[in-house]
């Protein structure tokens, strides 16, 4: 049974990268979404993944925290459609939410039903898989690889992905390596997961996601410090991971921004997203309650188009989650997301509260980019979800089994 879920696990995932991945590389992309096609693709995989529940015969397993409040979130969003003018584009958007938080939880009940390590490796596997690939795409389609490139966009890995994801997804894998490392008995796993490690902080410095490279030193800080075990090579690691961060960010500091191939220079990024924030905050203003749905409110405003001829979203994920679904929604949100780490960290069993520091990464990465939070558009949504609602939900993080499905 273990075997026959693995499989359709990575069958899905590879799926999900395929249809969201861009093969001829994602670099400079215009940010543009179709929801009525990815409506369609997920209504699809949808039908493949009831069949898929009926044929595993009850080998399937679902703990969900707060239904009810899902509910309520989801009937809220329904009535949002009603309350703006833009209606069959709010429904798109809609049945692209719903299709996709289907896709989510199937994903999250094979994760669920097999043992938390083993999902555990898993996903760690899938995103090195994915990442690897999307290094090769990259040196075909797009160019060499740069390193420090923060002078410029193009110079950035991203493959089949934009390198905001990509960055973000190397920060998830190497905070999950983190995670195993942590709870692995075997040996041989603890040198896996260290390996594992290093690639994935690799592929997160070729990316220059400066703010994943925070989040994840953020996340070893507070893992290392709920963890209850801490083995004499566990201190000595981390005292030297420690004096590398600090000489890794005196360089950055240092690092003069230099732009390698004169395309996308963002020598001044923090001055550029402060007035992307500004203009984010006026559209919020506007409609604080029922927010633009699927019309995306910078793609259509002169001022975004001044600020960057591309640019598709607020580049902070709270502010993307308000623009579009008003400040109820983030309540809303924030019930459901925020109750599960909550719960994990009073509940948490022997030697698991370390997997809090997923839940640490994905708020801090989700900072200053990207729309993880919107439950559509993109991969990334897709991994913010599994990794709270499939992960962070997993029976057997907690000491206490009561679930509620």
């Amino acid at each position: 049974m273990k075997t026959r879920l693995t499989r359709i696990f990575c069958m899905l995932f590879a799926i999900l990268v395929y249809f969201y991945g861009d093969w001829r590389g994602a670099i400079l992309a215009s940010g543009d979404v179709d929801y009525g096609s990815i409506a369609i693709f997920l209504l699809s995989l949808a039908l493949v993944e009831v069949f898929l529940v009926f044929w595993l015969q009850g080998d399937l397993h679902l703990n969900v925290y707060r239904p009810k409040a899902i509910v309520a979130l989801f009937i809220w969003l329904l009535l949002l459609c009603f309350l703006r003018p833009n209606l069959m584009s709010s429904l798109r958007n809609y049945l692209s939410i719903l299709f996709t938080f289907g896709t989510v939880l199937f994903l999250s009940s094979i994760i669920q039903s097999l043992d938390v390590l083993r999902g555990l490796k898993l996903i760690v596997l899938s995103l090195l898989t994915t990442l690897g690939v999307s290094v090769v795409v990259h040196l075909t389609m797009v160019g060499p690889i740069y390193f420090f490139a923060h002078g410029d966009i193009q110079a950035r890995v991203g493959g089949i992905f934009f390198f905001g994801l990509f960055g973000a997804l190397a920060g998830l894998g190497a905070v999950a390596s983190f995670v195993g490392l942590i709870c692995a008995s075997v040996k041989r796993e603890k040198v896996i997961y260290v390996l594992s490690m290093a690639l994935f902080l690799l592929f997160l410095v070729m990316s220059d996601l400066r703010t994943g490279e925070f989040a994840v030193a953020i996340s070893f800080l507070v893992g290392y410090s709920v963890s209850t075990h801490r083995p004499r090579w566990l201190k000595a690691g981390f005292r030297v991971f420690f004096v590398a961060l600090v000489f890794y960010g005196a360089f950055l500091i240092m690092s003069p921004s230099v732009p390698i191939i004169e395309s996308g220079n963002v020598e001044n990024d923090l001055v550029w997203r402060t007035l992307v924030w500004d203009l984010s905050i006026t559209g919020i203003a506007s409609r604080p309650f029922t927010g633009f749905g699927g019309e995306n409110y910078l793609k259509g405003n002169l001022e975004g188009v001044v600020l960057d001829g591309n640019l598709a979203d607020p580049h902070s994920s709270y502010l993307s989650l308000i623009l579009q679904y008003g400040f109820i929604s983030l309540v809303l949100f924030a019930i459901v997301y925020g109750g599960i780490v909550y719960r994990l960290f009073r509940q948490a069993a022997e030697g698991m509260k370390v997997f809090v520091c997923v839940a640490i990464y994905w708020a801090l990465v989700s900072s200053t980019g990207g729309t993880y939070f919107n439950g559509t558009s993109g991969f990334g949504q897709i991994m913010f979800e599994f990794s709270f609602l499939g992960l962070l939900c997993h029976p057997q993080l907690r000491s206490s089994r009561e679930t509620t499905t």
